[in-house]
């Protein structure tokens, strides 16, 4: 078998939102992976677009701009569009990016990024932020998800910068979580699945209520629904892309079996073919 893809007969499931899923998937299934999509999350407009709107409108007076994902560009970029406005009028506001793929995007739009923190999480952010910890008069905009840690917003704020955070969209659970949920339980059940990915900690969240509502109306009532989810994932492994999706796994499901050392989709691919490598988990 010296000519194996990596991930041959490695049944993984992919988790992310549908217009996000196809770039992992891609890249699992050339290793040879057979992916099983079952999409948790779903990004939509937030319940109204006046607080982005007015701050667009206003973006001269910030200083900053945050971007923390991809989903933040293009909805920024397309409320502009909407609003008539081009987006040269963000050239006076420098703009941070965290992560390369939302670098990336901002880039492919040519927007100039004027600071990229080293690591893609929230405390490399901080830390590495220009002028941090004295940010007295500065002056910012994060546009970001209905969900998410306080930590970035309550550092900035504490080293005395303005942050208007302002909802560019939500992060909420599929229309047909009681059908993702069977199907799910199914899968699980009949040992389908060899491999969770997750590559946010709203998605190991949204999975663990998937499997919370499939296991509510189990048999067993005395059994603990905790113990019954970890039961189910016994033989399935935890991959992550981040510690801090790595810490929701570990409250969520009790474990995460392995973390991408590069914080992106590439890592944890990476990160998923050398676990498997090294704890020889091709099925028989």
């Amino acid at each position: 078998m010296a000519n194996q893809a990596p991930l041959e007969r490695i049944s993984v499931l992919v988790t992310r939102a549908c217009h996000q899923s196809s770039q992992l998937k891609e890249k699992l299934m050339a290793l040879g992976a057979d992916c099983v999509e079952i999409p948790v999350i779903v990004i939509a407009p937030p319940a109204s677009w006046a607080a982005l709107d007015e701050a667009l409108e206003n973006i001269s007076r910030y200083n900053w701009l945050i971007f923390a994902s991809t989903n933040a560009v293009s909805a920024c970029l397309n409320r502009l569009a909407s609003l008539r406005k081009s987006k040269d009028i963000l050239s006076k506001t420098k703009i941070a990016a965290i992560g390369p793929a939302t670098a990336r995007a901002a880039r492919l739009a040519r927007l100039k990024i004027a600071f990229q923190p080293e690591s893609f999480i929230g405390e490399s952010l901080v830390a590495e932020f220009p002028g941090y910890p004295e940010l007295e008069g500065c002056c910012i905009l994060w546009p970001r998800t209905n969900v998410g840690r306080e930590y970035v917003l309550n550092c900035l704020e504490k080293a005395g910068a303005r942050v208007d955070t302002v909802e560019a969209y939500r992060t909420i659970m599929p229309a047909n979580s009681n059908e993702l949920a069977g199907r799910l339980a199914t899968l699980l059940k009949d040992r389908k699945i060899d491999v969770i990915t997750l590559a946010s900690s709203q998605t190991a969240r949204n999975l663990a209520r998937l499997i919370r509502l499939a296991l509510a109306t189990g048999q067993d009532e005395k059994e603990p629904l905790a113990q019954k989810m970890r039961n189910l994932l016994d033989s399935v492994t935890i991959a992550s892309i981040g510690p801090q999706t790595s810490q929701t796994a570990v409250e969520e499901f009790g474990r995460a079996d392995l973390q991408a050392r590069e914080y992106t989709i590439d890592g944890l691919v990476a990160a998923l073919v050398e676990y498997i490598q090294q704890n020889a988990l091709h099925p028989t």
